[in-house]
């Protein structure tokens, strides 16, 4: 049975943005498995995109089929949620929004 996740985007305006995963705190994993849902609530005053990476932060080119979520507008929540699919491994993303930014997340399939 899938489960849903939630992610906080927390931060002041014009400064790094934190990716705080349920019942963990900034910069801690989020895990999952095959199959749950992941959503990210950005509670800060900008936009931000949630956007895969490889393991030193380097964007990575998506499909429909691979892209976490659209931009999420100030003070909204993720549209689609991301359901998890993939072996088990590390989904490594951060904001497209703001790349020069230290603004990462990671999520851990188990």
């Amino acid at each position: 049975m899938p489960f849903d996740f939630s992610i906080k985007i927390t931060g002041a305006a014009g400064q790094a943005a934190q990716f705080v995963p349920q019942g963990g705190n900034a910069g801690s994993t989020l895990t999952v498995k095959a199959n749950d849902i992941v959503s990210w609530g950005n509670d800060t005053t900008e936009a931000h995109h949630p956007w895969p990476t490889d393991a030193q932060h380097h964007f990575l080119a998506v499909t429909p089929a691979t892209m976490l979520t659209n931009e999420i507008p100030a003070q909204q929540s993720s549209n689609p949620a991301w359901v998890v699919v993939g072996k088990p491994g590390i989904v490594y993303y951060r904001c497209k929004t703001h790349p020069n930014r230290n603004e990462f997340g990671t999520i851990t399939i188990t």
